[in-house]
């Protein structure tokens, strides 16, 4: 008998394993009305489809490779469930795509009739995904005969992912460099976009400082590339290899790039912009006349040689420092949007909004430069579809579903007030706050996206500066089930995100459905309500301490660039939503005897309610039993999540009766204070019980040259004691 990998918050646990291979059908095609069907014959079976009914099926399907990927799910759903082959079988799916006023882009339609189950879609995209959602309803238990009038339809129309690529990279760091051998493996790209497909993500965005070199040799600037013909030969199938396979899947691909740069030996050969020789991206950036010719040059030859790459994404920072904002504009207006010209196709367009309001690298915004962008945004003249970009609260999206910053400040509504009629906003909701620790929050998602899907809303890009879906550095080597790639640990990160994307109405019981094709029938509804519970966590800690740019802040880890969140921080901290109050302000209305508004959020709420968040996670966790070994190891990061909840609370508490005590406001604070920092110690020794075995220390940027792991930041926690114990009170 198998003993529990899962029997409550303290059991051992040991972590997740790949998703197991899946077969793959014998499949035959031939010619018949209307071109090439796809017969895919089924082997093992499902109740059946009819009373009485043989439990036999043939399919037939469009031949166009999306339909393909979604009909092969669809099959080996049907084969598991007892449906066996046969041409002419009881049950017929056909799945084709038919354009009708009612099915637009990317939407489907099932219907069962006569024995016979149609999914029909108005394009490819549209027949792959009704394939794959009566798949994952067959896979349930449904029969097929219940699927009739089942549809769906996109609800933003950009569903897309950001992976920052390894090489060129926007930072340099040993964690990036440890993720170069798996980016070069098209292995990886392969998993990972049918993982995005099925996650029903249809935009796959890949953001390098200037990767140009490594996909084409400059016609005019030949200097440009030092690899060998050989070499970059490896380069071009790799990045048409990513290509093919998106659009195999009914992703499109999206190539952000920073402005100003060019390829390190055309910088060494012509000493232009020799900041490209070692990725300094902050600076004035090389505004000569040959730096210009380059960049319009091979980014026109390499959307000519690549008509796979589907857009461009333009940055107006980093490198364009010593520009006002209408100068950069400008510098691309004749470089970037002349090469997109140039090519004489179609190209998406994704012109991020200026981050700077004047001069400078860094982020600062003003209405008059969020004007400027608006009137740059509609500048642009092209058959295809114009976006605009904007972080929202900046690089720490998960926080509050609520908009209070984007980079570089606070925003007026300039971009959408009146309705733009040529470009479309996009969100970037970034993570850079938890990379180890497995996140699954879909009542943040669907506040989220409720509270942004408006007129002007084009779509959502989700994704990190500091993390790569790829190699997986976290977990410990010689563990069993290690997963092969880090994306396979946060499976359901894509997941809940894609989804709603696609249906912003998703219900549980739909979201439960869509676990289980993860791991297994009926474990979505264990995890759905543990996860949700303990993914608030690092919202509350976003939310409370603020932050900006990317290692302003590492929820999971506590920390900010300045190092550990000692209990200082958190008296000082500012909240992001600015109806939260922080210790310091609230302990300021006290000293002046001013009563805490009723629309206010106090610290000592946060804390009351990251605490009832925790402990009803431990609660549930306790009666949960598993043989899963993926399962166990999202309930040992609910776990970990719930006692890091915990930490918070007691935290917040420590800091309210500290400060109350050093402001002569509570003649006990700084006992209750101490008595509260050794309870935040117990909840950070359990989180360092739940992951030091399963987990190895982690090169993370926000840690520089030091690895993270909570054990390593133990002495950090205890210290807030020490600091307690000397705290004297003001003069």
């Amino acid at each position: 008998m198998t003993s529990a990998l899962w029997t409550g918050f303290l059991s051992p646990v040991v972590p997740c394993q790949p998703a197991p291979s899946e077969a793959r059908l014998p499949v035959t095609c031939r010619c018949g009305r209307g071109g090439l069907l796809l017969r895919a014959l089924l082997t093992t079976g499902l109740p059946v489809f009819a009373q009485g009914a043989a439990r036999t099926v043939a399919v037939d399907s469009d031949t166009a490779a999306p339909v393909l990927f979604g009909v092969e799910r669809l099959t080996e759903a049907l084969r598991q469930h007892g449906f066996a082959p046969d041409d002419h079988g009881a049950l017929k799916v056909r799945a084709k795509i038919t354009p009708a006023p009612d099915l637009g882009s990317e939407a489907y339609r099932i219907t069962v009739q006569d024995g016979q189950l149609r999914i029909t879609g108005g394009d490819a995209a549209g027949v792959m995904y009704g394939a794959l959602e009566a798949a994952e309803r067959i896979a349930a238990g449904i029969e097929p005969g219940q699927l009739n009038g089942v549809t769906g339809r996109p609800g933003m129309a950009i569903r897309a992912v950001k992976v920052n690529l390894p090489w060129m990279s926007y930072r340099v760091h040993e964690y990036y460099r440890r993720n170069e051998a798996d980016c070069r493996d098209l292995d990886f790209w392969k998993a990972l976009i049918d993982h995005l497909a099925e996650s029903r993500f249809n935009r796959l965005s890949l953001w390098s400082l200037h990767p140009y070199h490594l996909m084409v040799r400059s016609q005019e600037f030949p200097e440009s590339c030092d690899l060998s013909d050989a070499e970059l030969a490896q380069w071009q199938t790799l990045w048409r290899g990513i290509f093919r396979h998106a659009h195999d899947r009914g992703m499109k691909v999206q190539l952000f790039t920073w402005n100003i740069f060019v390829s390190p030996a055309f910088a060494k050969a012509h000493n232009v912009a020799t900041y490209s020789m070692d990725g300094a991206f902050f600076g004035d950036g090389d505004r000569s006349t040959l730096v210009e010719r380059y960049n319009r040059s091979i980014l026109t030859q390499v959307l000519k040689e690549y008509p796979e790459l589907d857009g461009i994404g333009i940055t107006q920072s980093e490198r364009m420092g010593g520009m006002t904002p209408a100068e950069r504009g400008e510098w691309i207006d004749r470089v970037i949007l002349s090469a997109i010209r140039d090519a004489g196709r179609p190209v998406e367009i994704n012109y991020r909004a200026p981050h700077s309001k004047d001069t400078q690298s860094g982020g600062s915004m003003s209405r008059d430069t969020e004007l400027l962008g608006r009137r740059l945004l509609e500048s642009v003249h092209t058959d295809a579809p114009v976006y605009t970009e904007l972080k929202y609260n900046w690089s720490h999206g998960h926080s509050s579903p609520k908009l209070h910053i984007i980079h570089g400040g606070a925003i007026s509504d300039a971009l959408w007030n009146p309705l733009p009629k040529d470009y479309r906003i996009t969100w970037m909701v970034r993570n850079e706050d938890f990379f180890l620790l497995r996140w699954c929050g879909p009542s943040f998602v669907r506040e989220h996206i409720r509270l942004n899907s408006r007129p002007w809303t084009g779509g959502y890009y989700v994704g990190s500066e500091c993390y790569i879906p790829a190699a997986n550095v976290f977990d410990k080597p010689d563990l069993p089930g290690r997963a092969r790639w880090a994306f396979q640990r946060q499976r359901l990160f894509y997941v809940v995100w894609g989804r709603h994307l696609y249906d912003p109405n998703l219900d549980d019981a739909a979201l439960a459905r869509a676990i289980d094709r993860q791991y297994g029938q009926g474990t979505g509804a264990t995890l759905l309500p543990v996860l949700d519970l303990a993914s608030r966590t690092p919202l509350r800690i976003a939310t409370f301490m603020g932050a900006t740019s990317d290692p302003t802040l590492y929820s999971e880890g506590f920390l900010s660039k300045k190092g550990f969140l000692d209990i200082q921080h958190v008296i000082q901290a500012k909240p992001l939503d600015p109806q939260w109050l922080g210790v310091s302000a609230m302990i300021d209305l006290e000293a002046r005897k001013v009563a805490v508004s009723t629309n206010k959020v106090s610290p000592l709420a946060v804390a009351d309610a990251a605490e009832r968040d925790a402990r009803e996670t431990l609660s549930r966790l306790a009666s949960v039993s598993t043989t899963n070994i993926a399962v166990a190891d999202e309930l040992a990061d609910a776990a970990a999540w719930a006692h890091l909840g915990l930490y918070l609370a007691d935290k917040i508490r420590a800091a309210v009766a500290l400060e109350r005590y050093r402001r002569g406001l509570n003649d006990q604070g700084r006992d209750e204070a101490m008595a509260l920092l050794q309870q935040c110690l117990r909840h950070w020794d359990q989180v360092v019980a739940l992951t030091r075995d399963r987990y190895s220390e982690t090169p993370l940027l926000h840690t520089e040259t030091i690895p993270f792991s909570w054990a390593r930041y133990r002495a950090a926690v205890a210290a807030d004691i020490s600091t307690a114990e000397k705290t004297n009170r003001m003069p």
